[in-house]
Formats: structure tokens, C-alpha cells, sequence
């Protein structure tokens, strides 16, 4: 099941694959690929033209949905995917080192005045019931809860007295435009219980993995400058032009959205670390025929 926040969107993308689980490419761009749901007041499909099998799927109100995605090629082959639209918590299942602390934040809910925040186990992290900051005292695994009208929102956090990963981002405020071809740097630290900075790389293999949520914003790959020693989560957004399709589009909706990098060792899930950036993305004129010029020299769109 995929979990999809109210009012926004990701790209779905259907796989053809052979018996063996190679890709069938020959079958892309030329096999018609079709999907449908059987709650279209729950969530939308919107298709590409570009890229036949790739599909936008978008949380228009709280539920769940069953998404068919069907091809006629050769023998109708068809898969499903359950999603389930609604609010969530980020970030989701955070590892903290005793003594830290960190902002929850809650996306998709629209009234967030009359909930509460709490903490199952207060000996292990307490949590500020109105604004959400959690603050870490001791070892152990709990639960943070929001209480709101509507319902129960839930994560688990996760707390260690030992190596833990610390993900800082260089700038506090991410864009596309214009595009940061190097990427935009997180970097990542491994530090001990006593604060100490510990080797993540051995020669040239980098240890750890980075990932981005929500993805649909861009992808994230991890890079180590090896005349410094320094290691980072380099996050490249995508263009306007594929935001366009893929960011919601509804009126209330905010023009910025919080990022989320994460960073964990490869052997070692546990260990890991993440941090919280503002995403403004740019804009991109999809159709150039409603362009137009006012007699004082201003565009009109």
C-alpha cells in the first residue's frame, strides 16, 4: 500500500518486464498503457504525453483507492497498487541520538490548531503538545502521536546512545532555477556517543545511501569529496517542466514544501539521520499559445 498526502501528486510508472524479470524494453513507446481507479473522488490520473506507462496519480480527499494499470499487449497484463490518501507525520520513523532534539511537522491536514502532539513513553522522548518539538533522554523505541479531530496520526522514533548520523543542509532554502547542476549539498557526519566525528568511507566506497521525500521532488545520491574527506547527500530537483505535471495543483496549496534527506549506513539501517529544507520550485509555461504581449509591453499568460 502507498501512503499519498491530501492535495499531492507522484508518478506512477508501469514496468514490463520478461518472465526472468528483465526489463521488455522493446514494449515502451510503443505499447498503450492504461489505468483507472475505482474511487475517482478519492484519487485523479493524469497521463503523459511524453512517456507512454507513466501516470500521475493525485490525493484529491482522505481514503482509499485501488489503482489498475493495464496494457494490450500480446495478453492483457495488469497490476494494482492500494493507495491511501490522507495527512501524515515527517518525518517518518526519525532516529534521534540522546540528548538531541526535533520539529515534527504535519503535511496534508488542513486545521492544524485544535491537535495535540504526544509521547507513548516520556522516559525515552517528550514531546511539546503544541508545537511538536521532540527532545531525546534516553535509549528506546516509541511512539509519537498527533490527536486531532479526525483522527490519530503515528510515527515511530527511535533513540540510541551510540554512532548516530547527522544530516546538515548547507542552505535552508532549495530551488530549480536556476537548476544546481552539482547538486545541493547535505552533508553527512557519523559521530559517536561522545560527539567524536567517525570515519563513513573506506578508500573510495562510500558507506551510506540517501534517499528524499517526497520523492517526487527530485532524487538524492551520496558523494564523498575525497581531497577533503567530507561526505554529502547531493539532492538534484527536477526541472519546472516535470513539476509541473507531477506538484498539485489545488488553489490553497502553498508554492514552498519541506524536503526531507535522509542518510543511513548500508550495513547498519538503524544509524541514520536526516534534515529538513524549504523547497520553492520555479515555474514553466506548458502551453506557449495562451502567451501573449499587452500593449505595454507586459506578458500575459
Amino acid at each position: 500500500m502507498l501512503l499519498l498526502v491530501l492535495n499531492l501528486s507522484f508518478m506512477l510508472t508501469f514496468m514490463m518486464l520478461w518472465d526472468l524479470g528483465n526489463p521488455f524494453h522493446e514494449a515502451y513507446n510503443v505499447a498503450d498503457f492504461t489505468a483507472s481507479t475505482n474511487y475517482s473522488n478519492i484519487v485523479t490520473i493524469n497521463v503523459t504525453a511524453s512517456v507512454k506507462g507513466r501516470f500521475f496519480i493525485k490525493g484529491v480527499s482522505r481514503g482509499r483507492a485501488l489503482v489498475q494499470l493495464s496494457t494490450n499487449l500480446g495478453l492483457p497484463k495488469t497490476d494494482n497498487v492500494l493507495i491511501s490518501v490522507g495527512a501524515r507525520l515527517y518525518p517518518q520513523n526519525p532516529v534521534l541520538q540522546v540528548g538531541r532534539s526535533l520539529d515534527f511537522g504535519i503535511e496534508g491536514l488542513i486545521n492544524k490548531s485544535r491537535g495535540r502532539w504526544m509521547s507513548a513513553n516520556e522516559s525515552v522522548v517528550r514531546v511539546d503538545p503544541i508545537s511538536g518539538k521532540t527532545q531525546a533522554f534516553a535509549e528506546g523505541t516509541t511512539q509519537v502521536f498527533y490527536t486531532y479531530s479526525e483522527g490519530k496520526l503515528q510515527t515511530t522514533i527511535t533513540v540510541l546512545g551510540g554512532n548516530i548520523l547527522i544530516v546538515e543542509a548547507q542552505n535552508q532554502t532549495l530551488t530549480n532555477v536556476p537548476f544546481p547542476s552539482k547538486g545541493c549539498y547535505f552533508s553527512v557526519e557519523l559521530r559517536g556517543a561522545d560527539g567524536q566525528i567517525l570515519n563513513i568511507g573506506i578508500n573510495n566506497e562510500v558507506l551510506y545511501k540517501c534517499w528524499v521525500d517526497p520523492p517526487f521532488v527530485g532524487y538524492t545520491k551520496p558523494w564523498r569529496d575525497f581531497e577533503t574527506g567530507k561526505s554529502f547527500c547531493l539532492f538534484f530537483p527536477y526541472s519546472p517542466e516535470h513539476l509541473v505535471y507531477s506538484m498539485p495543483k489545488s488553489k490553497d496549496m502553498r508554492p514552498d514544501i519541506s524536503v526531507t534527506i535522509s542518510a543511513s549506513l548500508r550495513e547498519a539501517d538503524h544509524v541514520s539521520g536526516h534534515a529538513t529544507a524549504l523547497f520553492i520550485g520555479g515555474f514553466s509555461v506548458v502551453d506557449l499559445g495562451k502567451v501573449r504581449r499587452a500593449k505595454n509591453g507586459n506578458i500575459i499568460i
